[in-house]
């Protein structure tokens, strides 16, 4: 068995968790908040606010996914996630790492994002957690 070269930091916490910690890991890579998704438009070409849910489902769902990557629970993690194969160890998290929920998700559709507060390296971003309904089950993207 080979032993594998470091990773930098951003790398490795990429792939803690395939798609469930994506955004902690661009969070962590990056603070400029360039990479946001566009605010939702209607039909008449104008940006629409949504509001935070208050679906009690996906509170709790939003809560399970916070708490697993506070815990750097891949078991966590796999109950929560829409691809449940794409979550791996996080043996590689920056140990001060954590994140915070800034506001509750805001359903467009089968679509709802939440915003969550990153910190590690005492640097702080505000990135999105997508949730999906797939088959009539809110999971996290």
């Amino acid at each position: 068995m080979t032993e594998q070269a470091p990773h930098r930091r951003g790398v490795a916490t990429a792939v803690l968790a395939g798609g469930l910690l994506a955004a902690v890991a661009v969070a962590i890579a990056s603070t400029s908040g360039e990479d946001a998704p566009a605010p939702p438009v209607d039909s008449t070409g104008a940006t629409r606010t949504l509001a935070p849910t208050d679906d009690p489902a996906l509170r709790a769902l939003t809560d399970r996914a916070l708490a697993a990557i506070n815990d750097r629970d891949p078991d966590a993690m796999r109950a929560v996630s829409c691809d449940p194969a794409r979550v791996g160890a996080a043996d590689g998290a920056p140990p001060d790492a954590h994140a915070d929920l800034v506001s509750y998700p805001a359903v467009d559709g089968a679509t709802a994002v939440a915003q969550v507060a990153v910190t590690a390296g005492g640097k702080t971003s505000t990135v999105p957690l997508t949730l999906e309904l797939r088959s009539g089950t809110w999971c996290v993207r």
